[in-house]
């Protein structure tokens, strides 16, 4: 249980964490001091896929907390995919980066969804063929 963290690839360009019903905010920590142990290894660009299909909703105390991680996004990472996540959690999402745009380090274009790992992977690779615009 808790939240497990990997590399996806043999590339090291996209690392998938899993969410698994209980987890707490010491897990999550934890999770994102491995995922900055991982990202100093890399040079190169970085996409996140964040599985909560089995997660269950956050603890109370999320906005503090995810903003906080947002805030301190490492230069490589590129876009984040959440796997799963119920509607309710992206309206909510969808209301703090309003409500913190153009005020705080929040970018609603970091992130992306799927309902599943094989299809938040196809999503990145359609992603990476964009031709980026200078």
């Amino acid at each position: 249980m808790g939240i497990n963290i990997c590399w996806e690839d043999e590339d090291k360009s996209i690392i998938l964490m899993t969410y698994e019903r209980p987890w707490t905010w010491n897990d999550f920590y934890a999770a994102y001091a491995e995922m900055d142990v991982m990202l100093q290894d890399v040079t190169s660009a970085v996409y996140i896929v964040i599985d909560i299909r089995k997660g269950g909703f956050p603890p109370s105390g999320a906005s503090y907390h995810f903003k906080r991680v947002t805030q301190n996004r490492h230069p490589h990472v590129m876009k984040v995919v959440f796997v799963g996540l119920p509607l309710v959690i992206r309206s909510f999402l969808s209301v703090v980066s309003t409500a913190y745009r153009g005020k705080e380090k929040f970018e609603t274009s970091l992130f992306m969804f799927a309902g599943t790992v094989e299809e938040a992977k196809a999503v990145l690779a359609r992603q990476r063929m964009k031709p980026e615009i200078s």
